[in-house]
């Protein structure tokens, strides 16, 4: 699993900019720039790729919009019937809170 890899660059164990949290340790949250999203659907194949291409946009999104930090970040996947097609779609989604922090004093 890309996500607890601690060889992969993307990994939220070793990214220290990511929490599955509201905290930071040592910090505290200056501004928040609210939710950002990256969602894949149509996933085949390789999901670990598909899942580490994401994370990277992910958190691209974020620096853009001046973040240096995400709290709450989530992960979602599964599978819907297109229009009763018969065809099913998978699909990934990545979400948290885009966030400025500065040190805690």
């Amino acid at each position: 699993m890309p996500f607890f890899d601690k060889t992969s660059k993307t990994s939220i164990i070793t990214n220290p900019n990511c929490y599955l949290g509201s905290n930071i340790p040592g910090k505290s949250i200056e501004k928040s720039f609210g939710l950002i999203t990256q969602v894949a659907k149509g996933i085949n194949g390789n999901i670990n790729d598909k899942m580490e291409e994401m994370m990277d946009s992910f958190f691209n999104k974020a620096v853009e919009i001046g973040a240096d930090a995400v709290i709450n970040l989530k992960f979602e996947n599964g599978s819907y019937q297109q229009n009763g097609s018969g065809w099913v779609v998978s699909y990934l989604m990545i979400y948290g809170e885009a966030v400025l922090t500065k040190s805690a004093n």
